[in-house]
């Protein structure tokens, strides 16, 4: 499960990353710079969905959700919630 949830995490910053290099190159924006831009951008992206997810969970369970309803919701596993 977290193997796959690791694979579609990647998949989504490779997309982001492919879509700023796009969006930098047709701006006329040299290709290493392009490139460091998207990484950079697409890695912050994914930061903040997860700090999203965490804080969307630590509020779940400030509602008294039950943890496992948490876990599907955010799709965050246990481990992660506890920490």
């Amino acid at each position: 499960k977290e193997y796959n949830k690791s694979i579609l995490e990647y998949e989504g910053v490779k997309r982001a990353l492919a879509y700023k290099e796009e969006t930098a190159y047709s701006r006329g924006i040299d290709d290493g710079i392009a490139r460091g831009f998207a990484e950079g951008e697409a890695r912050g992206e994914a930061k903040g969905e997860a700090n999203t997810k965490l804080a969307m969970a630590k509020a779940m369970l400030i509602k008294g959700i039950d943890i496992k309803m948490v876990m599907s919701i955010t799709g965050l596993s246990e481990e992660e919630i506890k920490a």
